[in-house]
């Protein structure tokens, strides 16, 4: 069995049933033995790791694909870049659950969240350097689009990424030249 197997069932699981599903459960589901999981990848908070790890490794193949494409203009690129979505689709309405009972995993999503601004504020900074946008304050941006982010994971999950993109461009309305 692929760990790429494993993690898909696991976020099936996750989506159903929240952090409430059980190894048991997952070892029903792939046919195989509850020990098996444990030998091959740990206990319940560390499945939950290897799901909240495959979400932001999927965005950032897609950051990566966004950033070598030249077809996309500066200000488009940046929309795009933050507009990301995962392909591993998680329900995030079970995150707030996470923060009680595994406060290292939510901890993890946390430093996820704040780290990796650095493909961001270097496009903002070359539309703003080529004047297609106004100065923007980083810091400022960032606690804007994280708020953003954590308010759009409170929708259904099939309005999340037109919201997001309708708030995106409301933000940089305001900024672009």
């Amino acid at each position: 069995m692929s760990k790429d197997l494993f993690v898909d069932k696991a976020i099936e699981l996750f989506n159903e049933k929240g952090i409430k599903f059980t190894l048991a459960e997952l070892a029903t589901e792939l046919k195989i033995s509850k020990k098996t999981i444990y030998k091959l990848y740990g206990n319940k908070e560390d499945v939950i790791n290897l799901v909240i790890e495959r979400v932001f490794a999927s965005m950032q193949e897609q950051e990566d694909i966004i950033m070598e494409d030249g077809k996309f203009n500066l200000i488009e690129k940046i929309k795009r870049v933050i507009c990301l979505y995962p392909d591993a689709i998680i329900d995030y309405v079970h995150i707030e659950d996470i923060l009680d009972i595994y406060p290292n995993v939510y901890e993890k999503i946390s430093q996820e969240f704040d780290r990796n601004w650095d493909n961001t504020f270097s496009l903002i900074t070359q539309a703003i350097e080529s004047e297609l946008m106004k100065s923007i304050d980083y810091d400022n941006l960032k606690i804007i689009l994280i708020g953003l982010f954590k308010e759009l994971l409170s929708l259904e999950q099939s309005k999340q990424i037109k919201k997001m993109r309708e708030c995106v461009d409301i933000v940089f309305e305001g900024y672009i030249i």
